[in-house]
């Protein structure tokens, strides 16, 4: 995947498991496995999610977390629609997905959810006879803002060699740090701590793909590697929207026979010939001096066969093509990641 990106890891968790609870046979197995929960049953599953994003809106009390969830089909099943609103509190409701109606009816239902934080999922009919749709909304501020005033246009090198100035945001503070063999990692922490914007910044300005290449091979940074160092630290001010196509990506991931009209097994939603057609995810991301504003959106639609010591102060200017994450750090969940290449 070339050029800027920005995904929802655990939006796709929430989508994926969602989906597990529709599924049996091969069609099952290859959803969990590509959760990494393919050594546990589905109620374990379910659990798990339902511990994960009641953690995640408590973990900070200053931040703006909401998650939603929602089904619509024609009809839906008692079954699945309780487990979906147990475990996920979710919304499963029967609407012609083909008519005008069922735009006002799912995007009413999630601005109602997330208290209008998200008032718009779709813009036109779903033309499907289901869909499944997963929303985040995340904003929380820096434990420590930006001043407005140390807000400089510098430099910052594309991945092309290419050169955009942008707003450079600038504050001397505390962070942990820790060192990789190709790269520096940075906490940024928001609100209590709870939440913290991790930087992956490369030593070398176009090292990017070393660094991807070293977390692959050896992981992140364990807690035990962090230190707390002072920083003079320098931020681009950015604001990205990004929409990808999941299903190659899922596909990638072994989760195939869903997608497949004779072996997709879906018996909990629908009868035979049901399939997974597309898996969409459009993420937004701001960053400011104040702190981060981000959203995503993942929908799944379902079509039929017919067709101590005071430490020396470092400086770590992101100048460059860099790696970052928003991450809840006493689970590890990891709600937005990404990648910039490129600034304008």
């Amino acid at each position: 995947m070339e050029g800027n990106v920005l995904v929802a890891p655990f939006s796709m968790q929430m989508s994926l498991s969602m989906l597990a609870n529709a599924a049996e046979d091969n069609t099952l197995k290859e959803i969990k496995n590509a959760l990494g929960f393919d050594e546990k049953n589905l109620a374990d599953v379910n659990e798990y999610n339902k511990t994960m994003w009641k953690a995640l809106n408590n973990a900070d009390p200053a931040a703006t977390f909401s998650i939603a969830n929602g089904f619509w089909a024609q009809s839906a099943k008692e079954e699945y629609a309780k487990r979906m609103k147990e475990f996920y509190d979710a919304e499963v409701g029967t609407t012609n997905l083909y008519s005008a109606e069922c735009v006002d009816i799912i995007n009413g239902y999630f601005n109602t959810k997330t208290k209008g934080l998200i008032d718009k999922v779709i813009k036109a009919p779903a033309n499907a006879d289901g869909l499944l749709v997963n929303v985040v909304y995340f904003k929380n501020k820096w434990q420590t803002v930006f001043k407005k005033s140390n807000t400089k246009q510098e430099t910052f090198i594309n991945n092309d060699e290419s050169k955009a100035t942008v707003d450079m945001m600038h504050q001397t503070t505390e962070l942990a740090i820790a060192d990789g063999k190709t790269y520096v990692y940075a906490k940024l922490p928001f609100g209590n701590g709870a939440y913290s914007m991790d930087i992956i910044l490369p030593y070398e300005p176009n090292g990017i793909s070393k660094s991807i290449a070293e977390i692959q091979s050896d992981g992140l940074p364990a807690d035990i590697e962090f230190k707390k160092t002072n920083v003079n630290l320098g931020l681009p001010k950015f604001e990205l929207t990004l929409e990808s196509d999941c299903k190659v990506i899922l596909k990638a991931m072994g989760v195939r026979d869903a997608f497949e009209v004779d072996k997709a097994s879906l018996p909990y939603i629908f009868g035979p010939n049901h399939f997974v057609d597309n898996v969409k995810q459009q993420c937004c991301m701001q960053i400011d001096e104040d702190g981060a504003v981000a959203s995503a959106v993942t929908s799944m639609d379902f079509q039929h066969y017919s067709a101590n010591s005071v430490p020396k102060t470092r400086d770590i200017t992101v100048n460059h093509p860099f790696l970052y994450m928003i991450r809840e750090n006493s689970t590890g969940v990891i709600l937005f990641m990404g990648r910039m290449q490129k600034m304008e």
